[in-house]
């Protein structure tokens, strides 16, 4: 039995697999869903509908689950889902990791291309081994609070992207099992952190305060630009060196 709980920044609903396999492991699972999602507006699948029919992409890269949903929940809204996965059809779909695959599978959608590396770095390497002449035009629909990362990485291979922004984020503690966390935490039985995201840590840090992580609880990024914001905040961390869920918590807690 591993001794206090194990937390991950994500919504009860999004984390559902880490809390099993956190409780298969022997330990104590908390769900902290620290964003909320904020639309640019209500006609983000139109907007993007729009630019898939005017430039014509190849590709259509999908960075998180998120986006997937956000993206359709605006379609349907809009009475245009039918046409947003005509328009997603003429495209061949990159996934960044198995949750957005799966997420574009229940939405209907084939994805063509996953990365090894389930990261930004890790979609830059699958398009050097994709790289085609007749091909090289890349879609990606993502979050306003994104890095510039993959677009100049793309461009540097060659490629003409088309960035669309479909939400913001906004620090939201509310939901989840925070009640429990804040309970745990203020006994010390909080054993580790799993962050999700770069915008998770920078929400997590504002809703909890930056000097009010766990003492001897360990911090655990899921990628590459999650350590830099947690590096960035001063916080010692482990890297997942399998940019999934599954790795963060092999971090912790070995199968």
């Amino acid at each position: 039995m591993v001794k206090g709980a194990i937390a991950i920044t994500r919504t009860p609903k999004d984390a559902q697999e880490f809390c099993d396999m956190v409780r298969a492991r022997g330990g104590v699972p908390l769900a902290l869903p620290t964003i909320r999602l904020v639309p640019q507006g209500a006609d983000v699948a139109a907007e993007f509908v729009k630019t898939v029919k005017e430039r014509r992409p190849d590709y259509a890269v999908f960075l998180s689950s998120r986006a997937a949903r956000v993206l359709f929940e605006s379609a349907r809204a809009s009475g245009i889902a039918l046409e947003l996965s005509a328009a997603l059809g003429a495209t061949s779909i990159v996934a960044v990791g198995p949750k957005t695959r799966a997420a574009l599978k229940e939405l209907g959608m084939q994805v063509s291309h996953m990365p090894q590396t389930h990261s930004s770095v890790g979609v830059g390497e699958l398009f050097t081994s994709l790289y085609r002449p007749d091909a090289r035009r890349v879609i990606i629909p993502r979050s306003a609070a994104s890095n510039a990362f993959l677009r100049q990485l793309l461009e540097k291979i060659g490629l003409e992207v088309i960035e669309t922004y479909l939400y913001n984020v906004e620090p939201d503690g509310n939901g989840g099992d925070w009640p429990e966390y804040h309970r745990l935490s203020a006994a010390s039985q909080i054993r580790a952190i799993i962050f999700t995201s770069a915008s998770t840590v920078r929400a997590f840090l504002e809703i909890v305060g930056a000097g009010k992580v766990p003492d001897g609880a360990d911090l655990v990024a899921i990628g590459p630009f999650t350590s830099m914001e947690l590096e960035h905040a001063g916080l010692p961390h482990a890297v997942a060196r399998v940019h999934t869920v599954s790795g963060a918590l092999d971090e912790i807690m070995p199968s």
